[in-house]
């Protein structure tokens, strides 16, 4: 592993993202390329630069930024060495670490699409077909974005509280939200993963409140016509885990209407 930031606190500690990229976002909103989930935190708190042999991290947030013992002020720029620990509001802290070349590189031999860029649910049906995944590994981005997408969907669970916004019980027939993260992340397959990468997309949506309920309604009905395909092409005895994430979009289909 050539660099990688390991976050130190919060719901997700011990969560390690290879960077694979020379520049990088860091924030609550689930479009940084690193989502910390936290109501404290900024949409973009922070870009994280390789240049000329160093990270440099801009504090595009409105509130100061420890880097080791420096403090970078709103709109500041400060070098973030190796083993350094970052604190970003919300008491957060992510540790810089090197192995080896510090340079960004793409994490091998595990690539998958971004489902994110996608909006293709042909592709998610077709894609528990053994050459169907061949083809997405050759064509897609770096697996990290996995490791993005189980932190931003387990931080969910806070927002939900946190926001006041989404929240859920479980019933005899739907788990919660939370539930289908741990149920789901535990599989292996990637085809389960890019479609809980579509769950995720929606429920940030629905997570921010009034503003965004047309959007959440628009992602979350793209994502039953996806998971009805994707149940067609499973055996009846592999459509549970489906079946479940199913019936929560259209619960929360029901509240959107």
């Amino acid at each position: 592993m050539p660099a990688s930031i390991r976050v130190q606190s919060g719901i997700s500690a011990g969560t390690n993202y290879w960077i694979d990229r020379p520049v990088l976002r860091i924030g609550s909103d689930p479009q940084c390329e690193i989502c910390l989930p936290t109501a404290e935190l900024a949409p973009h708190a922070l870009t994280l630069e390789f240049r000329e042999g160093n990270y440099r991290a801009y504090n595009r947030g409105t509130s100061p930024v420890t880097v080791g013992s420096a403090v970078i002020q709103p709109g500041a720029i400060g070098i973030w060495r190796e083993d350094q620990t970052v604190h970003l509001p919300g008491d957060l802290r992510l540790l810089l670490e090197v192995d080896g070349d510090p340079r960004p590189s793409p994490r091998p031999e595990s690539r998958l699409d971004d489902a994110f860029s996608t909006e293709n649910g042909d592709a998610l049906a077709g894609a528990a077909a053994p050459d169907a995944v061949a083809t997405a590994k050759k064509s897609s981005s770096s697996l990290v974005q996995l490791g993005i997408i189980g932190f931003c969907v387990l931080g969910m669970a806070a927002l939900l509280t946190m926001r006041g916004g989404g929240a859920d019980t479980a019933t005899p027939d739907r788990p919660t939200f939370e539930a289908i993260v741990e149920q789901t992340l535990a599989k292996p397959d990637e085809a389960s993963r890019r479609l809980l990468q579509r769950l995720q997309y929606a429920q940030a949506a629905l997570v921010r409140g009034d503003q965004h309920r047309d959007l959440a309604r628009e992602r979350f009905q793209k994502l039953r016509g996806q998971l009805v395909r994707h149940k067609e092409s499973l055996t009846a005895e592999d459509r549970g885990d489906t079946e479940r994430m199913l019936d929560y979009v259209e619960f929360r289909l029901s509240e959107l209407q």
